[in-house]
């Protein structure tokens, strides 16, 4: 991703084990020109599954969201 110009990674002065990986302007035009298919194949996928499962799979997701590190 840097090599393509989409990340950029900055190494912290104080403690050189920590590298911050941040979107350029390019990895961020790229995020958002995807997105929307991106949107419609995971609706698409959803679909199959009914309402209680799709209620079910919001709850874990959420409860997966929670215990993200950062």
């Amino acid at each position: 991703l840097c090599k393509r110009g989409l990340v950029e990674r900055c190494r912290n002065e104080e403690d050189r084990r920590y590298v911050r990986v941040s979107l350029t302007p390019a990895g961020q035009q790229l995020i958002h020109d995807y997105f929307p298919e991106h949107v419609k194949i995971v609706l698409e996928e959803i679909g199959v599954l009914s309402p209680a499962e799709q209620e079910d799979l919001q709850h874990l997701c959420k409860k997966l969201g929670l215990g993200k590190v950062g």
